[in-house]
């Protein structure tokens, strides 16, 4: 018996949940309440997109017999934009059998993935408002039904949760760190500044005082240069003066010339 056979539509279901497992999904979807003649997918899948909106309807076959009487499917094409036939493989649906409003999707020998063997045309069609009604009420019963895990993937969901919550813990604490070095930092050079600005301050404030003091002098350093103005003004010796005073200067290296000579040992002792 080929593998093929052995696929039930449970299982091609599991398969179409990963395939659309960040999408919106409903399995066994009505397209209305129950009771009233109406008709119900296998499956039926919204994308999460407002750009590039796709809801696609899913017919699952097992049985060739099954595939080759059915006269029902014509009617879920009003509900989906794409719609396609999911079976084991060739020897329950062939591509040639496919119409031109539908795909066909087959699953791998591995019976682990499905591959798309004729793709659905996409229609720009209107969904019925109703429909959307009951699936925003099934989708209330699927989110009660997902509170079911399997051993693995409470294993995994309590895994994920320990290391977000050590992680979290974790971000805390750095982040405490963190911001305690940067208020401390914060601080050192709020500190470092304020010396800063009193040494700044105290330099200032002597600046002031020779500021007043070469005012006193009559010396305007916003117009001349401070050197020029101090020899202008402190050195600025008349000429006579000058004249007594370079007199000066020779006499008395000439007297002390003439006290060498007469007192030559003097000399020596000084040098």
């Amino acid at each position: 018996m080929s593998f093929s056979h052995r696929m039930d539509s449970n299982q091609i279901i599991e398969l179409l949940k990963q395939k659309h497992f960040k999408d919106v999904f409903v399995s066994e979807c009505k397209d209305g309440p129950s009771g009233v003649g109406g008709m119900r997918m296998d499956a039926w899948a919204m994308k999460k997109s407002w750009a590039h909106p796709l809801t696609v309807g899913y017919e699952i076959k097992v049985d060739r017999g099954d595939f080759l009487h059915d006269i029902k499917w014509h009617g879920y094409l009003p509900c989906c934009n794409e719609f396609y036939f999911v079976c084991p493989g060739p020897e329950v649906i062939q591509v040639s059998e496919i119409g031109p409003e539908a795909g066909l999707i087959y699953v791998t020998s591995t019976g682990n993935r499905l591959i798309t063997k004729k793709r659905a045309p996409y229609r720009n069609i209107t969904i019925p408002e109703d429909f959307y009604r009951y699936i925003l009420m099934c989708r209330v019963k699927i989110q009660r039904a997902h509170l079911y895990f399997s051993d693995n993937e409470k294993e995994t969901a309590l895994a994920f949760w320990k290391d977000w919550l050590a992680n979290k813990t974790e971000q805390r604490i750095i982040g405490h760190r963190v911001s305690k070095r940067l208020a401390q930092l914060y601080e050192e050079k709020v500190e470092q500044q304020q010396r800063r600005s009193n040494e700044l301050q105290d330099k200032l404030d002597k600046l002031e005082t020779v500021q007043k003091l070469i005012e006193a002098f009559g010396i305007k350093i916003n117009t001349w240069d401070l050197e020029h103005e101090v020899e202008r003004k402190v050195l600025n010796i008349p000429k006579d003066l000058q004249y007594s005073l370079k007199n000066l200067e020779q006499s008395l290296t000439k007297f002390k010339q003439e006290l060498l000579k007469v007192n030559p040992d003097e000399h020596e002792e000084e040098a």
